[in-house]
């Protein structure tokens, strides 16, 4: 029964360090990923494929 309120508070804890983090432009962020998985692509798609993923899960979590 101690297990789900500790999730509860990490959970809530996490989701005021993201309202934090929704000050930190994004689009400069994005804009980083994106120079990355371009220039990675080149030498593995592979990478450039988890790169931008890693991308829509940050943006899924911070909105």
């Amino acid at each position: 029964m101690n297990q789900p309120s500790e999730k509860k508070h990490k959970k809530s804890w996490l989701l005021e360090n993201n309202i934090l983090k929704k000050y930190i432009p994004l689009q400069r962020f994005n804009k980083a990923i994106d120079c990355i998985t371009f220039l990675k692509s080149k030498e593995n798609e592979k990478i450039s494929f988890n790169g931008s993923s890693y991308r829509s899960c940050i943006i899924r979590i911070m909105w």
